[in-house]
């Protein structure tokens, strides 16, 4: 990615990063606090204590960090889908109106037979036209 969104995902991350070691800085303190502090089997039941929560902050950094590209990338492409269909739509409505100008240089009776043999025609004509 050469187009500077390289430097704005940096600008943008840096507190969630910043957090993340935090956390992990203050779960080290408090097991070496208590590593210092107390006895092994005291340590152990400490450990014990903190293994929840520090598998669900490890959890919770790594899917942030991991799947944020994901999330990305499917918010591109709907964002990307969403346009196609609008652009879409737009020469739908371009040709039904195109198609029903022509229609109207017909006469009557060639407009009902065209109509009458040909389904696509019939179903065309009969198809609303957006504003």
């Amino acid at each position: 990615m050469e187009d500077g969104s390289d430097s704005a995902a940096l600008n943008r991350d840096w507190p969630a990063a910043v957090v993340a070691a935090v956390i992990i800085i203050v779960l080290g303190v408090v097991v070496y606090k208590a590593i210092d502090k107390y006895d092994a089997n005291e340590v152990l039941n400490i450990w014990t204590g903190l293994t929840g929560i520090l598998g669900g902050v490890i959890g919770a950094i790594g899917t942030f960090f991991f799947t944020r590209d994901t999330v990305k990338t499917a918010q591109d492409q709907a964002e990307r889908a969403a346009r196609d269909a609008a652009k879409w739509e737009e020469r739908a409505t371009t040709a039904n109106r195109a198609f029903l100008q022509c229609a109207g240089h017909l006469d009557r009776a060639a407009w009902e037979q065209l109509q009458e043999q040909d389904p696509t025609v019939r179903m065309a004509a009969s198809a609303p036209v957006a504003p």
